[in-house]
């Protein structure tokens, strides 16, 4: 809905959680169509790797366009090459994966890859690798925030505020115990799920810091959302410092 051009203003947690809930409701729907269909064609063709290749590819392609964070094509060779997708949430995820992202309200940044030489993935297996968690209440609260209707923008705000994360590297870097990451324009306490992975508890943007916490980040938020870039501070250091130095 929108009101004078515009869209109209969420006006609160209950409703970013309708939007976050039906509109992935409707992705997974969307994608599960799409799965149909395209499988509808491609058992008239030869099964060859060439064809599982491209219907799996084409599958990604067309279903993950609402989520899709990330996509590259690396040519390995003449003949083969790999394609790397991220994404935000569960909606090519498959059976009891899918049933324990949703029981547990859990949206996970995917990363998958396909091999044109190997697209079944005997080798190499094929599926989803979480990358780090969002939990609902994180995402609603950046729904609210931020006054997000549609899943890409959702994936938006990901993309510009937190990319430093999508390295293997940097979330193997990050603390055991439980942290927070500030960037430019949010604060975000952090924890790990029982198989050690990051997720993300809450996403509290700039709009929303208390005076105190203005005061303590403002400088350092300034910077961060100049060079786009994050900080990592424990949760000790977080609560207990009344300034942080933009360094």
């Amino acid at each position: 809905m929108k009101l004078n051009g515009k869209p109209a203003c969420i006006h609160d947690d209950s409703h970013a959680k309708a939007i976050l809930r039906g509109r992935f409701r409707i992705a997974r729907d969307e994608y599960l169509k799409k799965y149909d269909f395209l499988y509808d064609k491609f058992i008239k063709k030869t099964p060859n790797k060439k064809n599982f290749y491209k219907f799996f590819c084409q599958l990604e392609n067309d279903g993950l366009k609402q989520t899709l964070i990330e996509k590259s094509v690396k040519q390995i060779s003449f003949k083969r090459e790999v394609s790397q997708y991220l994404s935000l949430g569960h909606i090519n995820a498959e059976g009891e994966d899918y049933k324990y992202l949703v029981e547990e309200r859990l949206y996970p940044v995917c990363f998958s890859e396909l091999d044109s030489a190997d697209p079944l993935g005997e080798n190499s297996p094929y599926g989803l690798k979480v990358l780090f968690y969002f939990t609902e209440h994180a995402l609603i609260k950046m729904i609210h925030r931020h006054n997000l209707h549609d899943l890409k923008s959702i994936v938006d705000v990901i993309k510009k505020d937190i990319k430093p994360l999508f390295s293997e590297h940097m979330l193997e870097s990050l603390p055991k115990d439980d942290f927070v990451i500030v960037n430019g324009d949010a604060y975000m306490p952090c924890t790990h799920s029982d198989s050690g992975r990051l997720v993300i508890k809450t996403w509290i943007s700039r709009t929303a810091w208390t005076i105190y916490n203005e005061a303590k980040l403002s400088n350092l938020s300034d910077l961060l959302e100049n060079s786009g870039e994050i900080r990592v501070f424990s949760s000790e250091a977080f609560h207990s410092s009344v300034y942080l130095e933009p360094k």
